[in-house]
């Protein structure tokens, strides 16, 4: 090749390059002294403290490393913070949040209180999915699907629209089982607590949080989990089914993987519609870097969390197509969970 051939393959493909150089700089001038804000809600639980520990380890990842900090927006069951941030908060990527696991099939079976489209949502990230076990005491009256078919066993929930009693319903309606699900209890400590002590023989909740907060429960075989509420197994619970296991035919399966989809967006969080795309670029390829970061990892180690990432783009395309189903399956979706 001679010089003059060299010198214009030089300058054209740095003519290529510039292109992305620039939208690298726009974006760390625009982060350049600004603060990011993750919204959580609650300033305890999984939630906050899966925030805490992104905001301290994210922003250096972030081009013009911006200050990271948590924010709680509680209330209506994640309600008001998914509607802050879909409607109220800056559409410029300095707003972020960890949306309800359960956002996308749930806002068409459960829609009230709700004004937003969760696939307008731009994903960053999961940093773990979150599987949900149906277990009972191990001296319950009945411990297998089939012997619930014939006893009744009393499960322990929050309120009537929420998923501790919204999938024991389910089992009632599409397998005949005979729970009898008493609500009231505030959260997963009461619950727990009325497990221990005999008021319920069982409940539905995340299993992390039962191998984080009940490990002996585990260890001595005081529960005995009956399925998983979730669409994939997690991996402390090899041979217990997933819902979808357990159905008759096609169609329950469909429905069950519709419902437990949540599982797999798990702990995600994104921004609202509007955000430029080089800037959701950018968040999202500093996620996949925090995740990998060691001090991150050791940080995430110490408080005995998971970490078991999914990057933003596939979240999205999840969300999107769970967003996108038919009328007829999510008016028999409220019918199983007997939703009026």
């Amino acid at each position: 090749m001679n010089m003059n051939l060299r010198l214009i393959s030089t300058v054209t493909a740095g003519l290529a390059l510039w292109p992305l150089a620039g939208l690298a700089d726009d974006v760390a001038s625009f982060y350049a002294g600004k603060q990011i804000s993750i919204a959580v809600v609650a300033a305890g639980g999984g939630y906050g403290l899966n925030g805490r520990l992104l905001t301290e380890h994210m922003g250096r990842h972030i081009p013009g490393t911006p200050s990271m900090v948590t924010i709680v927006k509680s209330g209506g069951g994640g309600r008001t913070l998914m509607n802050w941030l879909y409607n109220v908060a800056p559409k410029d990527g300095t707003a972020l949040g960890f949306l309800h696991k359960d956002i996308a099939a749930f806002s068409l079976v459960q829609p009230e209180g709700l004004k937003l489209e969760p696939a307008k949502f731009q994903w960053i990230g999961s940093v773990a999915p979150m599987n949900t076990a149906m277990f009972v005491r191990s001296d319950a009256e009945a411990t297998t699907l089939d012997g619930l078919r014939q006893k009744q066993v009393v499960m322990g929930a929050s309120g009537k629209s929420h998923p501790t009693a919204l999938f024991p319903t389910l089992l009632n309606n599409m397998l005949g089982t005979k729970f009898k699900v008493v609500t009231g209890y505030r959260g997963s400590s009461d619950i727990f607590l009325a497990l221990e002590r005999g008021e319920v023989k069982g409940t539905t909740f995340t299993w992390d949080t039962v191998e984080s907060r009940r490990p002996d429960w585990i260890k001595n075989g005081f529960v005995t989990p009956l399925v998983q509420v979730s669409l994939e197994k997690d991996k402390g619970l090899p041979n217990v089914p997933v819902l979808a296991e357990v159905m008759k035919n096609e169609a329950d399966k469909a429905l069950a993987e519709f419902l437990t989809s949540g599982s797999k967006v798990g702990r995600a969080f994104g921004a609202p519609p509007g955000v430029p795309a080089d800037r959701i670029a950018a968040l999202r390829k500093a996620f996949e870097a925090t995740v990998k970061d060691p001090q991150y990892l050791a940080a995430v180690r110490k408080a005995k969390m998971p970490v078991e990432p999914t990057p933003g783009a596939e979240i999205q395309k999840l969300v999107e197509k769970v967003s996108a189903a038919p009328d007829s399956l999510v008016a028999r979706a409220r019918a199983s969970l007997g939703l009026k």
